[in-house]
């Protein structure tokens, strides 16, 4: 055999163990950073009267932090979302680095209005060169304006009279049409009190009504039609009486309707 044959046998066996241990996923996610906190400041802002009905623009400072023993990586990317439609209202890259804090931050803006609601999420994450999203992190920013006006109770209806059955039962319904001047989203609670012949509240009052299409369950027939229902059922056991219903709705500030009146007559 010749030196010749075994010097190229040799490199040939060299290059099979090398190839053997190929590196993996795991050294190559090693070698980049991730993302371990993320700080977004203020993380919601309330309104109150004072400030006016106005449009505003509010400035939030994005802040991420890199892993232990990366002091740079490519800026990390950004995602604000509308949580009321899903749509993206801001998106870009972190412009500001740090690296003995190992942070890099943005200041980005979001334009608003001092009477609105809103409810947003915010992603941040990493992106290698191959285009690969790595170590996202999340968090929330919310905006709670004021209420221009209450809620407004539309109409009401329920039975003028029930019948006490002999036995079993008999269901009947309770319903309001509210609506709300900045959105239907701004209800909170649509209630009715119940009082007796002798002015006290019967036990339980006030009893929700509600607007979700559970027909086996509150009696609303279509969920979202600003209708609000509670059916309720009497039996039996069930004593006569004459009843006031008093119907009233809250939007999410704590205003409240006005008081819509009407009467039940339980008999046997």
């Amino acid at each position: 055999m010749s030196v010749r044959f075994i010097f190229f046998a040799l490199i040939a066996l060299v290059f099979l163990i090398q190839c053997d241990n190929p590196p993996g996923p795991s050294d190559y996610l090693s070698d980049l950073p991730s993302l371990t906190s993320f700080e977004i400041s203020p993380n919601r802002v309330d309104f109150d009267r004072s400030a006016g009905i106005t449009d505003t623009t509010l400035n939030i400072m994005l802040t991420v932090k890199l892993s232990s023993g990366f002091t740079t990586s490519p800026p990390p990317e950004y995602h604000i979302i509308d949580n009321t439609d899903g749509s993206i209202i801001r998106q870009g890259q972190f412009s500001n680095f740090l690296a003995q804090s190992r942070t890099w931050s943005q200041i980005v803006t979001i334009e608003t209005e001092t009477t609105v609601i809103r409810e947003y999420s915010i992603f941040a994450w990493l992106q290698d060169e191959r285009g690969s999203r790595l170590s996202k992190v999340q968090g929330n920013f919310n905006i709670t304006g004021f209420s221009t006006s209450p809620p407004q109770i539309l109409w009401v209806e329920n039975p003028d009279s029930v019948q006490i059955p002999a036995v079993g039962s008999t269901g009947f319904n309770f319903e309001a049409k509210v609506v709300h001047p900045d959105g239907q989203s701004n209800i909170s609670r649509v209630l009715i009190d119940l009082i007796d012949n002798s002015g006290n509240a019967l036990s339980g009052s006030p009893f929700e009504l509600f607007d979700d299409g559970r027909l086996d369950e509150s009696g609303d027939l279509v969920a979202g039609d600003s209708v609000y229902t509670r059916r309720f059922s009497i039996g039996a056991v069930n004593q006569p009486d004459e009843l006031t219903v008093r119907y009233h709705a809250l939007d999410r500030f704590g205003a409240s309707s006005d008081t819509v009146s009407s009467n039940l007559v339980i008999w046997r």
